[in-house]
């Protein structure tokens, strides 16, 4: 039915299109107009005196139930087109950016990524803004009715009631204080908190301010020449204190302006000192910006652009003429560990910024960042900036800024980097493109590499995709000629690839060795530690052993709300959760049997770590792994004693296996290949393959050439033979082969749909429920829809929350995304709100 908006259309009403970041509404989005399919976007009043400010692209506060929310105008349109013109429409309270904060190309990468994964367009947008940017609402309640209203009220509803009489009692209060005084979970005063402010018992203020903002500090410069200031100091014998900070002030060392918190500290003045001399005109106090800048450019040398070899010529050659030419392209630049992808990377960003265009690098993890970081910092110096989560709010909030007023030319970070605001964007590299870590976890869950190369082609640049061990979807496409493959198959200069040998663990057993450490690995650590070359000792698993066990009846510690065991930490002597972050103390006796007969057993970099300690009590042993480097520069202080040799045997998780360059490494041990191997996850074996062959290219990056040492139970396996053999091309082969038979990536699009809560028996009921509209739907309008499932996910069990989960693919990702779109919006009238549902589109895991 079509709607006469007409009735809207009065003298000087103006309207906003507003995306708020709320979840997908499925049933909304179905019943919308074609035009105006990605729900929910909103539409507001725009009051007078905000018409000049409220742009399109510009955030604004707007109410939104019984709160009011942050949200994005995406248009203005002449007259608003609802479905019903009884609706009333309400105003936009407040215009958070002076600018747009999201320019026209932003709001088109937005509005695709929320196509693509299935979120709302403003969970797209708000994800592109870093959390220091955004603002943040303090919510407080406090009563509207009056005493008689509260004492009619009863006791019909009891958590009500106690709220009611809190608020009574104590004026106004946060959610969170409602929640400490009652002993109640936030989650559970959702409800009755609702109910209270709809039957006007209650109501809510929101107080909003930015998170974070730009920070200002006093500096103070000399109000007069420094002769004129030198006679007026010699004036000044009664006031030695002035004296002292005037002669401080002339001093040639002193760097002018100076702040006044550094001047105060050294001169050991208060601020009536200052401001006495201020008075008599002879100093200068002023407020002055001030960048927290995390990056330490004193520090970083200078570097100049180094001589490239053949293979590395070739690609910056294919790469620059397409620069040049001004095409939308993709490379995908295949280069084994070592072979200088980096120096291509930078030569090519040379070539961007002397066209006047800037540059994205992305890297995949934090422990990347700084070493990544201060590569680019000494080629291109301040042209840098850095954005990834271990920033302070304040650093992140900075950068962002420079980074939009086009200060800086190049940013260099982790995943949502992808968003960073550059001026004129001329290219976007990404460094190990095959990393699962560029896959955002929340909703929206995108990969940066996709969103990266949509947004090449709305703003017109060049993507680089680098890898020693490209995604298979990604050799597939250069393959298929989607992407241009561009090889770099020898490292630089004349340094080979290190060795590897691969050490069957079951014969090792047999021969009576009961260690961690093979004869071949142990032997090697002695060899090494005699010539003062480095090691590094990898396992993918943090803590000291993965279970404890009760060998008298077989009990084992198991996490309550995870349905996972339990690891061992010895540091903390704590058992911790490594899902819900669970810690229980460890146990002298079985809580089942009651017998003392506790045994710990499995791996992890702590045991390693200890058994290290033991063997080579001389060597100087460090541990890499999330619990040593919780700090917020844990990575660098270990990183950087390693380079310095402080450091003899460096034992770590996967954090170490990617993009660490380390000339002195002459051995890499992997403790245990077979790990991520036995997931039930199409994808383990080429997990298995790109760390082994990551971690392995840790080694030999000098003349010294290298080794690595792969300790496994199954060395007759694809991934393990053809890692020792630096064979990508014969992985790439055999795993393809094997992904078309069975219809996997990138053969097929995947989608897992998870259903998740806190009572497993009605989870399973809306499983078996959402199944029969799938199949239903299957056999109407999407006949070549698979769909597997339901059934209890790997993880059955995370967070006290139960999950069952669907995998569903198609060879056409449309056609798979509409039957999403389809089948989930009639669920939606069906749905509790104790389930929720997460659409997962491409997923790099399945568990």
């Amino acid at each position: 039915m079509t709607v006469d908006n007409d009735k809207y259309l009065d003298n000087g009403i103006q309207y906003a299109e507003v995306a708020l970041p709320l979840p997908l509404d499925l049933q909304r989005y179905v019943a919308a107009p074609t035009e105006h399919r990605l729900q929910p976007t909103y539409t507001y009043i725009i009051p007078s005196h905000f018409s000049a400010l409220a742009q399109v692209g510009c955030r604004v506060i707007a109410p939104f139930g019984n709160s009011t929310r942050e949200g994005v105008i995406v248009s203005r349109p002449s007259k608003p087109n609802l479905p019903d013109t009884s609706i009333q429409l309400k105003k936009i309270t407040d215009c958070l950016d002076e600018k747009p904060t999201f320019s026209s190309s932003m709001l088109q990468l937005t509005h695709w990524m929320a196509e693509y994964y299935l979120s709302s367009w403003g969970e797209a947008l708000m994800a592109t803004v870093p959390g220091a940017v955004r603002s943040q609402q303090k919510q407080t309640y406090k009563l509207k009715a009056g005493p008689e209203a509260v004492a009619e009220f009863g006791s019909r509803a009891k958590l009500q009631r106690q709220i009611l009489d809190l608020l009574q009692e104590e004026g106004k209060l946060t959610r969170t204080q409602i929640s400490r005084r009652l002993r109640k979970a936030e989650s559970a005063l959702r409800a009755p908190l609702a109910k209270l402010l709809g039957q006007d018992l209650i109501m809510v203020m929101a107080k909003i301010r930015p998170k974070s903002q730009t920070q200002y500090e006093t500096v103070i410069d000399l109000a007069q020449p420094l002769e004129v200031t030198q006679a007026e100091a010699q004036q000044l014998k009664n006031a030695p204190k002035q004296v002292e900070v005037l002669k401080f002030l002339t001093n040639q060392e002193v760097n002018l302006p100076i702040l006044q918190s550094l001047l105060t500290r050294q001169v050991r003045c208060n601020l009536s000192t200052l401001k006495s001399l201020e008075k008599k005109k002879l100093i200068r106090l002023r407020s002055q910006q001030i960048v927290r800048n995390p990056l330490s450019l004193e520090s970083v040398p200078t570097t100049e652009p180094l001589k490239l070899n053949e293979a590395q010529a070739h690609a910056l050659t294919a790469i620059n003429r397409v620069i040049e030419d001004g095409l939308v392209t993709t490379f995908l630049l295949h280069g084994v560990t070592g072979s200088g992808k980096t120096e291509v990377y930078m030569q090519a960003i040379t070539k961007i910024l002397s066209l006047g265009r800037s540059a994205i690098v992305l890297v995949p993890e934090i422990s990347l960042t700084p070493q990544t970081v201060s590569r680019f910092v000494g080629r291109f110096g301040q042209q840098v900036a850095v954005l990834h989560s271990r920033l302070s709010d304040g650093e992140r909030y900075d950068q962002w800024q420079r980074i939009r007023e086009g200060k800086t030319q190049i940013v260099v970070g982790a995943r949502s980097a992808v968003f960073a605001p550059l001026n004129n964007l001329g290219l976007i590299v990404i460094d190990e493109e095959h990393e699962t870590s560029y896959k955002q976890e929340t909703s929206p869950r995108y990969n940066a590499r996709e969103v990266a190369i949509k947004r090449a082609e709305i703003q017109g640049c060049v993507v680089i995709l680098g890898s020693a061990t490209p995604s298979l979807e990604s050799y597939y496409r250069a393959e298929q000629q989607t992407y241009q493959l561009l090889s770099i198959p020898n490292r630089v200069s004349t340094i080979e690839m290190p060795t590897v040998k691969v050490v069957d663990m079951r014969r090792e057993l047999e021969r009576g060795n009961r260690t961690i450490f093979s004869k071949p690995m142990h032997s090697g650590i002695v060899d090494r530690l005699q010539k003062r070359e480095q090691v590094i000792l990898f396992l993918n698993r943090r803590g000291h052993s993965s279970y404890v066990f009760c060998r008298e009846c077989g009990y084992v510690e198991r996490c309550q709300d995870c349905d996972v065991s339990m690891t061992f930490h010895f540091d903390s002597k704590q058992l911790l959760c490594h899902h819900c972050a669970q810690e229980r103390p460890t146990v002298d006796q079985c809580p089942a049997c009651g017998s003392s007969y506790i045994r710990y057993f499995g791996l992890g970099t702590e045991k390693v770590e200890q058994e290290v300690i033991k063997i080579f009590p001389h060597a100087r042993v460090k541990r890499m792994d999330a619990d040593s480097t919780s700090g917020k520069d844990g990575h660098q202080r270990i990183l950087d004693a390693f380079r310095e040799q402080q450091i003899d045997i460096l034992i770590g998780t996967q954090m170490i296996a990617k993009g660490l360059d380390f000339p002195n490494v002459t051995l890499v041990g992997v403790i245990t290949a077979d790990t991520s191997l036995n997931l039930p996850d199409f994808r383990s074996g080429e997990r298995t393959f790109n760390l082994l062959t990551q971690v392995g290219g840790r080694s030999g990056r000098s003349q010294s050439g290298g080794e690595v040492i792969i300790q496994t139970y199954l060395p007759t396996h694809d991934s393990i033979k053809t890692a020792q053999h630096h064979d990508y091309v014969g992985f790439y082969q055999r795993e393809i082969g094997y992904r078309q038979d069975l219809r996997y990536p990138p053969f097929t699009y995947v989608a897992t749909v998870l259903l998740r809560g806190l009572e497993e028996k009605e989870v399973i009921e809306t499983a078996h429920y959402l199944s029969e509209v799938f199949v239903r739907f299957q056999s109407d309008a999407f006949p070549k829809i698979e769909i597997r499932g339901p059934v209890p996910a790997p993880l059955s069990k995370i967070k006290n929350r139960y999950r069952w989960h669907f995998l569903l693919r198609h060879t056409d990702n449309r056609k798979l995304r509409d039957y999403l779109k389809q089948t989930l919006s009639h669920y939606a009238g069906y749905r509790s709100r104790q389930i929720d549902l997460i659409v997962d589109i491409d997923p790099v895991s399945t568990l």
